[in-house]
């Protein structure tokens, strides 16, 4: 069923066991570990087995190929954002409703949220927590203890 596939499972008591599936029947299940250095074997697979997630392996050049991907969607240009708003309103105060004048107009307006994005990102990944202040709770005075004399 699962012979040769790389797989997790979640046992019944909540521990979850990874690698190689050697053997699969109803009174045996046995797993060889990710290091190849031991072997699990869970007796009563019916009962003890919750889930079975069977991993995919995915290439390391695929997953590279993938971020680079990602990246070039949001390639980084020289243009600086104001000079982007500045061609943006010089092209928007223009009085033609040309369809030129339009494309002009979205490609802009997808240039500038581009450079937004790019910016969020940068700041998202460079930000760092600096001194956490600690705040002292306390009651206010006028609840004062009234003595008992």
């Amino acid at each position: 069923m699962y012979i040769g596939k790389h797989v997790k499972l979640l046992l019944q008591n909540n521990l979850v066991l990874e690698g190689t599936i050697e053997e699969w029947s109803n009174k045996k299940v046995s797993i060889l570990s990710v290091d190849k250095k031991s072997t699990s074997v869970i007796l009563h697979p019916k009962y003890d087995i919750r889930v079975v997630k069977i991993i995919h392996e995915e290439n390391e050049s695929e997953k590279e190929s993938e971020k680079e991907k990602v990246l070039q969607s949001f390639p980084v240009k020289p243009i600086v954002q104001a000079e982007l708003q500045e061609k943006f309103k010089q092209v928007q105060q223009s009085p033609s409703n040309d369809e030129l004048r339009l494309k002009t107009l979205t490609e802009l307006k997808e240039e500038l949220n581009k450079q937004e994005k790019i910016m969020i990102a940068s700041k998202l990944k460079e930000h760092k927590v600096g001194e956490v202040k600690t705040i002292k709770y306390e009651q206010p005075r006028f609840f004062t203890k009234q003595s008992s004399k």
